[in-house]
């Protein structure tokens, strides 16, 4: 599984730069340096390090994990993201006024939104909106723990054609989809993630009605410095 979800991972990125180079086909003056080309750069960068983590069959290593504002991570991969979706698709970005702070790498971070919104992308038959949207709650937490307990919140919402309860309840299961071309792997890959951090991960969908999938994670604590 680790393999395989890897692979879907590196699939993704590829997927991605496939994007940016049909825009290219809209670059005006030679010579001018767009971008998007840059983009593209960091792109095929991040689908090289997945290489090499395919290659070398690194394991995961908790260690690695950093405190990073969620917020940051969505804004980095904003355009990368709006590169692979239809023209017909506006992506809207609602993100929380205040750091959203986990602990996590950021490959890691990435790996849930890239395949969240490629998700929903695949959703939408025609002109559509995917929602990106961050929040810090507080809730109670167990009654042998004091305190209110904040938890950093991701939730991907598409308009897209939504789905049956039947389908509705494997949707996260290894290997299960509805696409003709589709690996089964993209929220599996997703919630296995999400549970390496502690999180968990829920869906909502009707059909005609769309998707939305709510990822919780817990928020870093204050006394952790966040990277630079």
């Amino acid at each position: 599984m680790a393999a395989a979800q890897v692979v879907h991972d590196l699939r993704n990125q590829l997927t991605m730069m496939l994007g940016f180079v049909d825009n290219l086909a809209y670059l005006v003056p030679r010579g001018y340096v767009d971008p998007q080309i840059a983009e593209l750069r960091r792109t095929a960068e991040r689908a090289s390090t997945l290489a090499k983590d395919l290659l070398t069959a690194v394991r995961h290593d908790a260690s690695a994990r950093r405190v990073l504002n969620l917020n940051d991570i969505v804004m980095q991969l904003g355009t990368t993201l709006s590169s692979v979706t239809d023209r017909r698709v506006r992506m809207e970005l609602r993100l929380a006024p205040e750091a959203v702070r986990v602990v996590a790498e950021r490959m890691e971070l990435e790996r849930i939104l890239v395949n969240l919104v490629l998700n929903a992308r695949d959703a939408i038959m025609r002109d559509g909106v995917i929602t990106i949207e961050t929040q810090v709650t507080r809730e109670f937490p167990d009654a042998d723990e004091p305190g209110l307990r904040p938890r950093a919140r991701l939730i991907v919402a598409d308009t897209g054609s939504g789905v049956s309860s039947a389908v509705r309840t494997r949707m996260f299961e290894p290997f299960f989809t509805t696409k003709a071309n589709g690996t089964g792997l993209g929220l599996s890959c997703v919630a296995t993630t999400v549970h390496r951090l502690g999180g968990e991960v829920s869906l909502a969908s009707e059909p005609g009605r769309g998707t939305r999938v709510t990822v919780i994670l817990p928020a870093a604590p204050d006394s952790l410095p966040a990277e630079p």
